[in-house]
């Protein structure tokens, strides 16, 4: 996340008819971030979606982040089966908490989803089906969802397109 004056900062390089793209290379933040951000400007909205939220980090007595009781069942699945790992671009510093749940404890997964939500509410959860969906749309591979649990790729262009990548089932 970054703080207000480096939001601020490149507001202001935009107001003076830099580029996203020349904003983002000076600056390091990405081009969907400096989006955001001027299209909350341009509505009026506040550069933060919590705006008034006081980091609990930062105060003189640092605390676990609101509301406790997910903090602490995220962090129980960190120390059991999670990792902390870098994302994208390694110079900006910018990391992800990635936890490794198994299908055989039911609503596990639904229920780490819900306390990344609560405490992190603008942060993205992305499961492995999320994952695997989005991988096929950038190879072009068509998909289903047939339920809950399954995707199906049936279409005899999608798995021809599927096996060149990856290599035919046997």
């Amino acid at each position: 996340m970054y703080d207000i004056t480096v939001r601020r900062h490149a507001l202001a390089l935009l107001e003076q008819g830099l580029t996203i793209s020349d904003v983002s290379r000076r600056t390091g933040v990405s081009r969907g971030a400096l989006r955001e951000w001027l299209l909350r400007t341009e509505q009026g909205r506040e550069l933060y979606v919590h705006p008034h939220r006081v980091c609990p980090r930062c105060t003189a007595l640092p605390r676990p982040p609101e509301p406790e009781d997910s903090y602490a069942y995220l962090l129980g699945l960190y120390l059991g089966d999670g990792y902390i790992s870098p994302v994208g671009d390694r110079t900006k510093m910018i990391w992800a908490l990635r936890i490794a749940c198994a299908d055989a404890w039911p609503g596990l997964i639904e229920e780490c989803v819900k306390a990344v939500k609560a405490i992190r509410p603008g942060n993205k959860v992305r499961t492995i089906q999320g994952m695997f969906t989005g991988a096929l749309d950038r190879l072009g591979v068509a998909w289903a969802q047939m339920n809950a649990t399954n995707i199906s790729v049936a279409k005899r262009e999608a798995v021809a397109r599927l096996d060149a990548f990856v290599g035919p089932k046997f």
